[in-house]
């Protein structure tokens, strides 16, 4: 019997906001979605903690980094790092196991000129998580 095709490796986004927000982030997703097209990517997956606060567990935070240790996601899109943690050491800990998963994580950039809303246009993270090749 041959083995159980896997599906190939998606694009997926992850969003996070406390107190909860009725609009469901809604531009920060269609600022990643146009972007991920841009990219001729397609987002597969939405991964989105509505109402949870970063020092609560945060259930599709943890469905997102097992679907990326499994090879299921190859890439992730945030609108920034705060949505893992507004603690910076504790952020970086999700994005190096992304990172060691396979998954690169990219990043919608500062605003520049005080708008308000996302932008265009995502920043790859390029961080290195300590001892791995």
């Amino acid at each position: 019997m041959p083995p159980a095709r896997q599906p190939a490796p998606a694009v997926a986004v992850y969003l996070r906001c406390y107190p909860y927000d009725s609009w469901q982030m809604g531009p920060h997703l269609r600022a990643l979605e146009e972007h991920a097209t841009s990219l001729g990517r397609t987002v597969a997956h939405v991964f989105l903690d509505n109402g949870v606060s970063s020092r609560t567990f945060r259930p599709q935070l943890q469905r997102l980094l097992a679907w990326s240790a499994r090879g299921r996601i190859d890439t992730v899109l945030v609108p920034g790092l705060w949505v893992f943690s507004l603690d910076t050491t504790t952020a970086h800990c999700v994005t190096g196991f992304l990172h060691a998963a396979g998954a690169d994580v990219l990043e919608l950039p500062e605003r520049r000129g005080g708008g308000a809303g996302p932008v265009r246009g995502l920043v790859r993270q390029r961080e290195r998580v300590p001892g791995a090749a």
